[in-house]
């Protein structure tokens, strides 16, 4: 939310949503709880999410996703990461709405596309080598 200041640097990230016809995706940078409370107050819903703070448990809350309402849910993680992201946690709330996720760690370069040559929005990724 515009002119708020927040101790924690992530969630200074910025927020954007995108939407093209009748298709929204929603990017989050590493935005946390904290901010994720702000937004619900606003039109969030989304196809697809990034999730917030590379799916670790300070981010991608359920309130969050309750509101977002994603098919799909777009993990930007390296491979064995320092910090074990994403963390199970996340993981677990996501399975458990039946939410589909692609992961860099796991599936590579991730794509969206959507416009006149894909009226359904297609997603794809390269294999990880």
């Amino acid at each position: 939310v515009a002119g708020q200041e927040f101790s924690n640097i992530n969630n200074s990230s910025i927020v954007l949503k995108v939407s093209y016809d009748d298709f929204s995706l929603l990017l989050t940078g590493d935005a946390e709880h904290e901010v994720e409370e702000l937004l619900l107050n606003l039109d969030i819903r989304a196809q697809v999410l990034k999730a917030g703070h590379h799916g670790s448990r300070t981010a991608t809350g359920n309130n969050f996703l309750a509101e977002v309402a994603p098919e799909v849910v777009v993990i930007q993680v390296g491979k064995d990461n320092q910090f074990d992201h994403p963390h199970q946690k996340t993981l677990d709330n996501l399975g458990s709405l039946g939410v589909q996720v692609k992961r860099n760690d796991l599936n590579g370069r991730i794509r969206i596309m959507y416009g006149p040559d894909y009226p359904v929005y297609s997603i794809s990724h390269s294999n990880v080598n």
